[in-house]
C-alpha cells in the first residue's frame, strides 16, 4: 500500500469520524434542547370563504428531533362552524437539530360568522425536560362572505346603462312616445274585450297569500324533523318566488337559482336577496350536510321565510298601485 493511499483513507476516517461526532452532537443538542415549539407560518385558504366551502387551515410547526406531531386537534369551534375531513400531520423539512411539521385542519361553515379567537391544542410527543404535550394556537379570523355580495360588479350590470346608450337612445324618444301610446290604445282595448269575462273568470289566490298560509300550516305542525322542516320551507319560498316573479325557482340547484335572481331579477333589492341566499344556503346546510340545528334556529329560519315573503309582496302590491294611479 503507498503513501498516497494511505493518506486518503487516514482523511476519510477523519472525515468519517468528524461527522459522527457532528451529527452525534446535533442530536444531543436536540434531545436536550429547551426551545419551546414554534409555529412559523399558517395559512388560510380559499381567500373568498362562503356557506358550505371547506376552508383549509395549514400551520407550519418546528420542533426538536426528538418531538413530533402525534393525535387529533382538539379546536373548540362556535355555534355556525364545524370541522370536518381529516386531521393531517405531515412531515415537511429537515434543519440543524430540528425539523419542520404541517398540521392541516378543514373547516365548514353553515352562518355568516365571523369567527374569532379560535385556539387548535395540537399533541406533540411529551418533552424531555417537563413533560409538556400540547401546545395551543391562535388561528386568525375566518370570515365568511356572502355568495351575492353587495361588493359584486354583478349586481349592479343590470341597473347601469352608460352615457353613450343615453344619448343615443334620447335621439329616437318621440318614437318610443309614439309606441308608448299605441301600446297603451291596444292595452286599453284588450282591457275592455276583458272586462266583460271578468265575472266570469275565478281569480286565483296571490302568491303570497299561499305561501304565508302554507307557513302558518307548516308552524302548527311543530315540533318535526330539522330536514323535513329546511324540506318544506324551501318548497314553500321556491314555489312562492315562482309564482310571483315567474322565475324557474323549482327547476334550478340553490346556486343556479341565486345566479338568476343575481342576473335577471328586477324584482328584489339587495337586503332581499341576500336574505334569500342566506336562506336557501343554511337550508341546503340542513338538507345535504345533516348539519344539527336547534329548535331555536328553526324559529329563526321560519321567521326569515315569513320576512322575505312579506316584504315582497308588499313591494309587488306598491307597484300595483303606483301603476294603477298612472
Amino acid at each position: 500500500m503507498n503513501k498516497h493511499f494511505r493518506k486518503i483513507i487516514i482523511f476519510g476516517a477523519i472525515f468519517l469520524v468528524i461527522s459522527i461526532a457532528g451529527v452525534a452532537s446535533l442530536f444531543w443538542r436536540s434531545l436536550t434542547s429547551q426551545d419551546p415549539p414554534l409555529v412559523t407560518d399558517i395559512i388560510i385558504t380559499p381567500e373568498s370563504k362562503h356557506i358550505g366551502d371547506i376552508i383549509n387551515v395549514e400551520m407550519t410547526i418546528k420542533l426538536p428531533w426528538y418531538r413530533r406531531l402525534v393525535g387529533e386537534t382538539r379546536v373548540e369551534v362556535p355555534e355556525g362552524l364545524q370541522v370536518v375531513g381529516d386531521d393531517i400531520n405531515q412531515f415537511s423539512r429537515l434543519g440543524l437539530g430540528t425539523w419542520e411539521w404541517k398540521k392541516k385542519i378543514q373547516f365548514q361553515a353553515y352562518d355568516f360568522g365571523p369567527y374569532l379567537d379560535l385556539e387548535a391544542e395540537i399533541t406533540i410527543t411529551p418533552n424531555r425536560l417537563d413533560g409538556h404535550d400540547s401546545i395551543t394556537v391562535t388561528i386568525p379570523e375566518i370570515s365568511i362572505q356572502s355568495i351575492l355580495d353587495e361588493g359584486s360588479d354583478e349586481l349592479f350590470m343590470a341597473t347601469e346603462l352608460s352615457e353613450d346608450f343615453l344619448k343615443t337612445n334620447t335621439k329616437n324618444k318621440h318614437w318610443y312616445i309614439l309606441i308608448a301610446i299605441l301600446l297603451a290604445v291596444a292595452v286599453i282595448i284588450l282591457f275592455l274585450l276583458m272586462k266583460s269575462e271578468k265575472n266570469k273568470a275565478v281569480v286565483p289566490p296571490k302568491p303570497w297569500l299561499v305561501a304565508e298560509s302554507m307557513l302558518m300550516q307548516l308552524q302548527q305542525r311543530f315540533p318535526l324533523a330539522a330536514e323535513t322542516v329546511f324540506v318544506e320551507l324551501t318548497d314553500i319560498v321556491r314555489k312562492y318566488i315562482e309564482s310571483a316573479f315567474h322565475l324557474p325557482a323549482t327547476e334550478m340547484t340553490t346556486p343556479e337559482f341565486l345566479r338568476k335572481i343575481n342576473q335577471d331579477s328586477k324584482n328584489l333589492n339587495m337586503d332581499q336577496k341576500l336574505l334569500l341566499a342566506d336562506f336557501l344556503t343554511a337550508a341546503d346546510m340542513v338538507k345535504f350536510a345533516r348539519v344539527d340545528v336547534t329548535q331555536g334556529q328553526i324559529d329563526e329560519t321560519l321567521k326569515k321565510a315569513k320576512r322575505f315573503v312579506v316584504e315582497t309582496s308588499e313591494e309587488i302590491v306598491k307597484q300595483s298601485l303606483e301603476r294603477n294611479e298612472n
